[in-house]
C-alpha cells in the first residue's frame, strides 16, 4: 500500500507552559484524511515514549510533551510505517516534515 504522510506537523509551546504540543493530520498520497494513525513521539535522551491515535479527521495531538529531541513516527493498516529520521525539538515553534 501506499505511505501516507504527517501533515501540517509543529511542535508548538504556550505562553506560561514550558511543555510543549505536537499536533498534524495525517493524510494519504492523494490528500485523503487517515483514521487510527497511531503517532509516536520517542524521547531522545530517555527514550520516554508519548503515543496517540489520530481520530476520524486525520487529526491528533499530544499535549504536555517536556522539551526535548524528539524522533517521530507513525503507522495505520495497510501502509507502510513512516518514520521521521529527524528530530523536533520541544521549544520550537514549528518544523515541517
Amino acid at each position: 500500500m501506499k505511505l501516507f504522510s504527517l501533515v501540517g506537523f509543529s511542535c508548538m509551546l504556550a505562553a506560561q507552559e514550558y511543555r510543549a504540543t505536537l499536533s498534524g493530520r495525517i493524510t494519504d498520497p492523494q490528500g485523503a484524511v487517515v483514521a487510527a494513525v497511531k503517532i509516536v513521539a520517542v524521547q531522545v535522551e530517555t527514550g520516554s515514549r508519548f503515543e496517540t491515535l489520530s481520530g476520524a479527521d486525520g487529526l491528533y495531538t499530544i499535549p504536555f510533551l517536556p522539551p526535548s529531541a524528539y524522533r517521530l513516527s507513525a503507522e495505520a493498516a495497510g501502509f507502510k510505517k513512516y518514520g521521521s529520521g529527524r528530530e523536533c525539538e520541544g521549544a520550537m515553534v514549528k518544523r515541517p516534515f
